[in-house]
């Protein structure tokens, strides 16, 4: 049977409760990543908010460099970038 579409999951890098502790939250998400995709997820998007009222991981490359280096066959794609920073 053909798949139809891809499913993806979004990792939004603000705080959402917890101690805001940025360690924690890359072992988290390094952790549901490996499991996404376990379960069959095809993308894997990171959106980027430096300036963003409790941006808890800044950056997102070195995050989507880390996914990479955990996952084998996941795509890895960015949300939105300040291009101008």
């Amino acid at each position: 049977m053909a798949r139809v579409g891809r499913l993806g999951v979004r990792y939004d890098l603000r705080r959402s409760g917890g101690d805001g502790d940025p360690t924690a939250a890359y072992r988290t998400i390094l952790q549901h990543a490996a499991s996404a995709e376990r379960a069959g997820v095809d993308v894997l998007w990171v959106a980027e908010r430096p300036f963003a009222p409790g941006a808890l991981l800044p950056a997102a490359f070195p995050l989507c460099a880390a996914l990479a280096a955990i996952t084998e066959r996941v795509r890895i794609a960015t949300g939105v970038l300040p291009l101008p920073l």
